[in-house]
Order: C-alpha cells, then structure tokens, then sequence
C-alpha cells in the first residue's frame, strides 16, 4: 500500500473490521486512520520496512489511550 497513498486493500480491510466491531458494539481503536493521517507514514516502519517502530508505537499507545478513556467512562461514569 505504500505506492497507493489511500492504501485501497488495507483501508477496505479495515472498514470491514470497523464494520463488524461497531456490530459487536466493541471499542475500536483507529491505528490506520492514525498512522494514514501522517505527513509521512513510511517514518512509522522500521529499517526493515514492514514492521513498526517506536513512534508507531507512540502514536498506537495514544489512540488506544483514547479510546479506552471512552471505554472507562461509559462504564464507570454513567448515571444509576
């Protein structure tokens, strides 16, 4: 996906996991939305190319920072 700039295959993958976890009415965490949103996501992988490196890591630990706050409030913060 790294010639295609809107990565097609891996954006409808993950439109389909989006999909059934908002089905499943499960917490989803935007990692491609986030790394998509870089000025230049190819400084997100490691040497090798493929895999992450450490500010993608950064960057996944905020977006699931994120979403488990949604996750806490709606289970420790709702009205009785």
């Amino acid at each position: 996906g790294f010639t295609d700039p809107a990565s097609r295959p891996e954006a409808q993958y993950n439109d389909a996991l989006v999909s059934t976890f908002r089905a499943a009415r499960t917490p989803v965490a935007y990692l491609f939305e986030a790394l998509q949103q870089q000025p230049d996501r190819h400084t997100f992988l490691a040497g090798d190319g493929v895999h992450w490196d450490r500010q993608a890591f950064r960057l996944s630990a905020e977006v699931w920072r994120d979403v488990m706050a949604q996750v806490r409030f709606a289970l420790l913060d709702r009205p009785q």
